[in-house]
């Protein structure tokens, strides 16, 4: 539980360097945008937290509707 709070806090901080990086050179070059991976590791995390509800649940988010 401790080792999968703390992968995602290393993934996300990742993630918003990568994004922030991106952004600021968009910048420069008037391109603003975020890149793919930034967002490919949001939704893993929030891919694994779905699962896990899932397990803990019995149902997912969109089962839930």
């Amino acid at each position: 539980m401790l080792l999968d709070k703390f992968v995602v806090l290393i993934l996300m901080f990742f993630a918003t360097v990568t994004a922030l990086i991106y952004l600021t050179v968009g910048k420069i070059k008037n391109k603003p945008f975020v890149p793919a991976n930034a967002l490919w590791i949001f939704y893993l995390i929030e891919k694994m937290f779905d699962d896990k509800e899932v397990k803990e649940n019995g149902l997912s988010q969109t089962d839930q509707w």
